[in-house]
């Protein structure tokens, strides 16, 4: 899953770039650049409880904000959109739209505490309280550390 959030970070800093030369340059290269670091941010390995809710919350408005301008964008393609000016805005909107989806279930598990990562420190944790008891109750039962 990193792997696939690290490419779509990529993939989201290169249409900001295309952008460059657009109207309204700098409302796109900003929408996309912030999808870019939502999708990096997810790299990071440790993410609070509190940041994660924050980025899931981004991450939703930013993924509708792509779909909403793609469905704004949608009446005005004709039969051959694919082959016009638009075909890489209508694209672009699309897949960004798509892409924050893996990057929001990211979030979304953070919040749930069901990543690996959190899996396997809560496993640890309970091995180590079991075995925190078992010394506890074995050493309860030698006469020696009775009082």
């Amino acid at each position: 899953m990193r792997i696939v959030n690290g490419l779509l970070g990529v993939m989201l800093a290169v249409f900001s770039i295309l952008c460059l030369h657009d109207s309204n340059a700098e409302l796109w290269m900003s929408v996309y650049g912030l999808g870019s670091v939502l999708a990096f941010v997810t790299l990071i390995p440790h993410i609070g409880l509190i940041s994660a809710r924050m980025l899931a919350l981004v991450t939703t408005i930013v993924m509708f904000f792509y779909f909403a301008g793609f469905f704004q964008l949608a009446p005005t393609l004709a039969a051959d959109w694919y082959a016009g000016g638009k075909a890489r805005a209508a694209i672009s909107l699309l897949l960004a739209g798509f892409a924050m989806i893996p990057i929001l279930s990211y979030y979304s598990c953070r919040m749930k505490a069901e990543c690996p990562l959190r899996r396997r420190a809560r496993r640890k944790l309970e091995r180590q309280m079991q075995r925190l008891q078992r010394s506890h109750s074995h050493s309860a039962h030698h006469p020696w550390h009775a009082s």
